[in-house]
């Protein structure tokens, strides 16, 4: 009788822990976000990208080689704001998911992405990454042998021309980091629309301004 009244979770065998692995714990120290470190980031990263981006604009009166010069640089600080945006964007920037929103609003608008609608988009292309059931979500287009040979001449010459070097390094990043974030999805939900069109306000006072 008392054997009957025993609960499946008591009757089952015990787990055994098992050790982690000899990797895991060198890495736990930076599975957490670390504020101090964060802050760092923003300070080479934002802070000088802010400060050489209008240099860049009144370098234009002095010479145009000058502002050539101040680009390379630039560009580097654009990509390390970008890396910020993104790691807002997974929640592992820093230690709070409000903080995480406010540094990302901030630094998607000078990156000119909407962070509620990337985060969502990109969350969608994390979950069906690889997954041929799935795609569309933030991905390259992905045929299989069967879906290429069953493709015109024609088609198959766009496929492998979308995914040529020249266009991943040059229209791809124009498309999908400038042009792209300035549609606003009417299919989407109110607030994926809502983080375009904020967006797009900003951008435009920004760059208007």
């Amino acid at each position: 009788m008392e054997a009957a009244l025993l609960t499946a979770e008591e009757t089952a065998p015990a787990r055994v822990a098992r050790p982690k692995a000899w990797w895991i714990a060198p890495l736990e120290r930076y599975a957490r976000p670390d504020v101090r470190r964060s802050l760092g980031c923003l300070a080479t990263s934002i802070l000088p990208y802010v400060i050489l981006w209008p240099a860049m604009y009144f370098s234009l009166r002095v010479s145009y080689v000058l502002t050539l010069a101040l680009a390379l640089p630039t560009a580097g600080f654009l990509v390390r704001t970008f890396i910020v945006f993104h790691d807002c964007g997974h929640g592992s920037f820093m230690p709070s998911k409000r903080l995480n929103r406010v540094v990302g609003v901030i630094s998607g608008l000078l990156v000119y992405n909407a962070y509620s609608a990337w985060t969502h988009d990109h969350a969608g292309h994390h979950a069906t990454s690889g997954d041929l059931d799935n795609r569309g979500h933030g991905d390259v287009e992905t045929w299989t042998v069967g879906e290429y040979r069953s493709h015109s001449w024609l088609g198959r010459l766009g496929y492998r021309l979308m995914r040529s070097p020249f266009v991943m390094f040059t229209v791809g990043p124009l498309w999908a980091l400038a042009i792209e974030p300035r549609i606003i999805p009417l299919s989407k939900r109110p607030r994926v629309r809502n983080s375009h069109l904020l967006t797009n306000i900003g951008v435009v006072a920004m760059v208007g301004g």
